[in-house]
């Protein structure tokens, strides 16, 4: 279910297909996107592993532009053993950016081994008949990146050749008896106050854990009622508990997916008794400072019209910027997921073209700092109708649990990368360099659009994520020099300022401070020296000899 990354999807059209059943748990359906004749190529089938136990249908995107015919749709396992077959008919239909959505659905559901590879075969002898897809290297954009479809998708086939492609789909699941499946369970002491338990789970699933002490303490976390992939190779779902020590614990992790089959694991864990104080007994020690997660605040739309939004808040710490638009505040519908990898500050992210007019939306809003701690916060918002004077300030909800709706993103330690795979602006340039005195000069190009009303901004963070330092320039200053900064690794940020809300400026740049090298100082600093000996003496010299002619 949370697989989902159409920047934006084609409607149903009139495609005399049966109403979709089940529940979409995947798709991949970009706009940009065009159509292949099936007729003259080989077979084209498009390779999957579904991650989930039970198929019962898909979408497919597709024109025909001549008469209505017969298409047949083929499920078929990594053998080529064919488990489910439809044919349906195809009406004339009108060429339409994305293609036109066809459903089908297969005659049952059908059981399926979560991470087995499966395709589904499409064959037709009509002649105008075109089945959309999308090039794989179309798939990181700026500001629009799609969640890992290479996860669930394999490069789609002619026959058996691989092409450089997917083509657009959806999987649905209908009518599921099967029991999730449960592996990996492990809990992990992470501090003297806190245990982890952690599984993966072989399809979309929720869970609630109890853990119970052998002094009969009891704690409970119960359903969230959201659904989230778990399994291996993807992610591994976790929950922290409290603990003390010199303990043992009993667990029960009760497993549900969407259709209220579930399964159970339990297991035992003991934590290690506090040491004994020496002699004489020292102060105790202070148990640590639990690990905080980033703050939010000012969360607020920026921007607002009938098929995007623009959402801007701020951190007190460094972190990344995730963005997930959903038709219900579960998080289960999802419209379109945007992730900036940039540890920062202020955080700006856009829809782009993806929304419907005068229809209402949940945003979750998440920032994760380099430890993967995460902070969330969901708003609602409805697009406009028509196009406004200025966009209406949005009114976070009541405060509800929020559904845990995105995963934190991978974290790498830095640097001698950028921070995270974040794209360059398009609009302007950053550029940097070293003096051998250990001053940089920043420097970055104008924007098209003209300067900034109140001027850029320019963040530095050290390679531990602090802020090492934060500079402020006037409108059409577009290059500073800072100085004093100690030898070491950074990475600095500059934004366009203009009415509080931040917009990066080009590429986040790396800044590596070196060293003065003592070489410099042996080098010359012996010649001056030397130097001014020699004058000394020249001047002494001199001296002796106007005493000798006054004698």
């Amino acid at each position: 279910m949370w697989f989902a990354c159409a920047a934006a999807l084609a409607a149903y059209a009139s495609v005399p297909a049966a109403s979709a059943a089940g529940v979409k748990f995947f798709e991949f359906a970009p706009d940009i996107s065009r159509g292949l004749g099936i007729v003259g190529v080989e077979i084209p089938s498009q390779p999957f592993h579904p991650y989930n136990d039970v198929v019962s249908g898909f979408d497919v995107w597709v024109e025909n532009l001549g008469a209505a015919g017969e298409a047949s749709f083929g499920l078929r396992d990594e053998n080529d053993t064919l488990l489910a077959s439809k044919t349906v008919t195809i009406p004339t239909i009108a060429r339409r950016w994305g293609g036109t959505m066809l459903h089908v659905d297969f005659p049952v559901p059908i059981a399926v081994e979560s991470d087995a590879r499966y395709k589904i075969r499409i064959v037709s002898s009509m002649p105008q008949l075109k089945v959309y897809y999308t090039d794989q290297i179309q798939l990181l954009q700026h500001n629009a990146v799609y969640l890992p479809a290479e996860n669930i998708l394999e490069a789609a086939r002619l026959g058996t050749v691989e092409q450089p492609y997917y083509f657009k789909i959806a999987l649905y699941e209908d009518n599921d008896q099967i029991d999730p499946v449960i592996t990996n369970v492990t809990t992990t002491i992470i501090d003297t106050q806190t245990a982890r338990v952690s599984f993966n789970v072989n399809e979309p699933a929720d869970w609630k854990l109890s853990v119970t002490s052998a002094q009969g303490t009891h704690v409970v976390r119960e359903y969230a009622d959201s659904y989230m992939f778990c399994n291996e190779g993807i992610a591994l779902c976790s929950t922290d508990v409290p603990i003390a020590a010199g303990t043992s614990y009993h667990f029960v992790l009760t497993v549900r997916d969407s259709w209220n089959n579930d399964a159970v694991a339990e297991g035992d864990f003991i934590t290690e008794a506090e040491p004994a104080p020496a002699l004489p007994p020292p102060l105790p020690p202070q148990p640590p400072l639990p690990s905080v997660p980033p703050q939010l605040s000012n969360v607020r739309i920026v921007a607002l019209s009938q098929t995007s939004a623009t959402f801007v808040w701020t951190t007190d710490k460094a972190a990344t910027s995730d963005l997930l638009i959903s038709r219900d505040a579960a998080g289960i519908n999802i419209v379109t997921v945007v992730h900036d990898g940039t540890f920062e500050l202020e955080h700006t992210l856009a829809t782009g073209a993806a929304l419907s007019a005068g229809t209402t939306y949940f945003a979750v809003v998440a920032s994760a700092d380099p430890g993967g701690l995460v902070s969330r916060q969901q708003i609602s918002f409805s697009t406009l109708l028509s196009a406004p004077s200025q966009p209406p300030p949005s009114t976070p909800p009541p405060q509800p649990p929020l559904p845990p709706a995105l995963q934190p993103p991978a974290t790498q330690p830095l640097l001698s990368q950028p921070p995270a795979a974040q794209p360059p602006a398009p609009s302007s340039s950053v550029s940097v360099s070293v003096g051998g005195n250990g001053n940089v000069m920043l420097s970055w190009s104008s924007l098209p659009e003209g300067e900034p009303a109140d001027g850029y901004r320019i963040d530095i963070f050290s390679s531990e994520y602090e802020l090492a330092r934060r500079l402020l320039t006037a409108g059409g200053q577009r290059a500073i020099t800072i100085e004093g900064l100690a030898p070491g690794e950074y990475y600095a940020v500059v934004y366009a300022s203009e009415n509080g809300v931040y917009r990066k400026v080009g590429e986040v740049m790396i800044i590596r401070v070196p060293a003065l090298n003592p070489s410099f100082f042996n080098r010359y600093g012996t010649a001056i020296i030397g130097g001014g000996l020699l004058l000394l003496a020249l001047a002494v010299v001199l001296m002796r000899g106007k005493k000798t002619k006054h004698l």
